[in-house]
């Protein structure tokens, strides 16, 4: 079985992106009707205010007085969509699939009736008229709107992702940091907004909307990561296109019929960057696509878009408009279906073929059938290649990164290497062999008997056919926990123990180091909202220092993605995202926030923060010299004496001699250029040992 702690997931400036300023150019706007919905008591046909009706990504819409909604969205017109519907003392028969909302195919200037039986007292509402007064009306465009722009008080770009509340009212900004106020009781009123954002100072502001007036509203950010975009979903570009401004997507209201997806992962393969996704939700049913979903987008440097504006996508579709199954499961155990880590590799004639991991499960913690499949050209399609015994030792496990000679002993042989200790020799040959798959362990061959040396200690080592050390084996005193490579991540802020759950590694070259981004499990703010920023000198690490970069208050952001492709700077500025959802949130949290639900968000970090700078190791090689992994040899024999950081940090001081253990070392740190030095807290007690030295790299 896949293991928890790698894989939980649910089946500017050089560049800014677009910004609702006086000098954006304006789109025209033709004249839009709204499509009427009227909600009423089946036996008495009486209108019924505050109903609920809420989309499969979580967009809710609130019948007035009079049991109207306005309804209009870009995208959404002329086609099936789903809501849930919500009033207490009132319910809808349930469908075969328990569900027991409404489907209705929106039309401009047409009206859609939702009846409701009454099953007990409903308690009297007043809501006003809103909706009744919109509906006397064309959809309002520019000249009948009040536009927001949410921007990032530091980088003056539109915040995605705020919400802003009065009264009863829920907005939320666009990918544009945008919102278009239109409700007639909103206008020409003043009203106090409350503005908050996952990683952002919250305010309120007293603000009078006029219909064609603007107003622009700065946030202060807390997270080091900034926010740019949402890059699945429905509305991604909403209040943007309601207001008559530009967005940078070819598609930016909907995309092949996608509400919510989950878990990117994706390649480069044939000159595009390959996508594909866990589950996905489609507008017109709360089910979708539970085997797989793909597509592609053009590379930044063939004529995709900067990825600081968006990505444009272009999903395997079915003819009817929604995105295809890619790995369409025929078994008659039936459930989900999830492709894990797309590795491109060569097959024995030299062609380069696109493989994958993939894992069928009855629910989300129970795998029952695990392999590895390829990409089909022509069907586009995965198929299975291979079937891993039930009793395999060394299981993959997601996501994947690709190594070759980024650091001084690794030999010749590219690899895939899972997360932290799986690797697999970059050959379809290999990846479709199990036995070939190799975990980063202590354990002799084919056993749980630690291999230790004459003084006791772990000889970790890549070995195939044995598993790596899980927590339980602590508990079971195979190993100390100061002996194990994991358990030792701590935020440098706090000190606190970091449970790390899924993260990506990737080489970054301006740091010339492994760069991880994970998620903690069980953080103080949510369940898995929390992202951490590390650097490894190998691919296995060490991990044990690490800078919170983002924060959520209550929701979930699992599975973070890098996307080393679209770095800038030789990879000074980085690029990931991760999946939005209420998968194991905290309870008694608000609701998720519209469109947003259950979909990836992208961010980039400039790795040349000051708050990103970590101690690295200090190594003490067999000649008696000391120095961090630039003035490594191969073939050297060394040990990690210390950490130290090689770059100023706040509080540090630079050095050439360091005290440690208690004793002076006064020698010069052999940089590479020999004028370099590194840094450390003026108090030797600042100065940290390791917590262990495995690293058999």
């Amino acid at each position: 079985m896949l293991r928890l702690r790698l894989f939980i997931a649910l089946a500017f400036l050089s560049c800014a992106a677009p910004q609702a300023t006086s000098d954006d150019p304006l789109l025209p706007q033709p004249v839009r009707q709204f499509f009427r919905i009227q909600i009423v008591d089946r036996e008495s046909r009486a209108p019924i205010a505050g109903v609920e009706l809420t989309t499969t990504n979580h967009a809710t819409y609130t019948s007035d007085d009079n049991g109207n909604i306005a309804f209009y969205e870009p995208g959404m017109m002329d086609r099936a969509v789903y809501f849930d519907v919500k009033r207490d003392g009132y319910a809808r028969k349930k469908d075969g699939f328990g569900f027991s909302g409404a489907s209705l195919t929106p039309k401009e200037a047409q009206m859609g009736v939702i009846e409701l039986d009454r099953v007990g007292e409903p308690e009297p509402l007043s809501i006003g008229d809103d909706e009744t007064r919109l509906l006397a009306g064309p959809v309002p465009d520019r000249t009948r709107l009040f536009q927001i722009k949410v921007v990032d008080g530091k980088t003056q770009r539109g915040v995605p992702m705020v919400e802003m509340t009065a009264g009863h009212r829920r907005h939320v900004t666009d990918s544009n940091g945008l919102v278009a106020i239109g409700e007639p009781s909103l206008l020409g009123a003043v009203n106090t907004f409350t503005l908050g954002s996952h990683g952002y100072r919250s305010k309120s502001v007293e603000l009078e909307p006029k219909a064609g007036g603007a107003t622009t509203i700065a946030l202060e950010r807390i997270n080091i990561a900034e926010r740019l975009y949402r890059v699945t979903g429905q509305g991604i570009y909403r209040e943007s296109l309601l207001l008559g401004l530009p967005a940078p997507l070819a598609r930016p209201a909907l995309n092949a019929g996608v509400s919510g997806q989950d878990t990117t992962q994706t390649a480069v393969w044939k000159g595009k960057l390959f996508w594909i996704w866990g589950d996905t939700i489609g507008v017109n049913y709360p089910l979708g696509n539970f085997n797989a979903t793909a597509g592609t987008s053009l590379l930044p440097a063939q004529g995709g878009l900067d990825p600081d504006l968006g990505v444009d996508l272009t999903y395997f579709e079915t003819p009817n408009g929604f995105v295809r199954p890619m790995a369409p499961n025929t078994d008659k155990r039936g459930g989900m279906l999830w492709l894990l880590s797309l590795m491109p590799v060569k097959d024995d004639s030299g062609a380069e073929v696109l493989a994958v991991l993939y894992t069928k499960r009855s629910d989300i913690l129970v795998s029952y059938e695990d392999g590895v499949a390829v990409f089909d050209e022509a069907t586009s399609t995965f198929k299975s290649a291979a079937v891993f015994p039930r009793d395999q030792a060394v299981w993959p496990g997601f996501p994947a990164f690709r190594f070759g000679n980024h650091y001084h002993s690794h030999g010749s042989q590219d690899w895939w290497q899972n997360e932290v200790d799986v690797r697999i020799p970059a050959r379809l040959s290999s990846m479709i062999s199990p036995a070939s798959y190799e975990s980063f362990t202590p354990y002799l061959p084919g056993s749980t008997t630690v291999d230790r040396d004459a003084s006791g200690r772990p000889h970790y080592a890549w070995r195939p056919g044995t598993r790596a050390p899980m927590p339980e084996d602590i508990t079971a005193g195979r190993l100390k926990p100061d002996e194990a490579l994991f358990g030792h991540m701590r935020d440098i802020e706090t000190g606190e123990v970091i449970r790390a759950h899924a993260g990506d590694i990737q080489w970054n070259p301006h740091r010339r180091r492994f760069v991880r981004i994970v998620s903690q499990f069980e953080g103080a703010s949510s369940v898995l909202g929390e992202y951490y920023y590390a650097e490894g000198d190998t691919p296995v690490g060490p991990w044990e220092h690490a800078r919170k970069i983002i924060t959520h208050d209550g929701p979930s952001f699992y599975n973070p993605h890098q996307h080393p492709y679209f770095a800038k700077d030789n990879g000074r500025v980085i690029y990931f995202e991760g999946t939005y959802s209420n998968y194991l949130a905290k309870k008694g949290m608000a609701p998720l926030l519209p469109r947003y639900a259950y979909n990836q968000i992208m961010y980039k970090l400039d790795l040349a923060d000051p708050r990103l700078a970590l101690p690295v190791p200090v190594y003490e090689t067999n000649d008696g010299t000391l120095g961090t992994k630039e003035a490594l040899k191969a073939g050297a024999t060394y040990k990690r004496a210390f950490w130290a950081f090689d770059r100023a940090a706040a509080g540090t001081v630079p050095v050439r001699g360091f005290h440690a253990y208690g004793k002076q070392m006064p020698r010069t740190v052999p940089f590479k250029d020999g004028s370099k030095t590194v840094y450390v807290y003026p108090s030797e007690t600042k100065v940290e040992v390791p917590v262990t030295d495995y690293l058999g790299e």
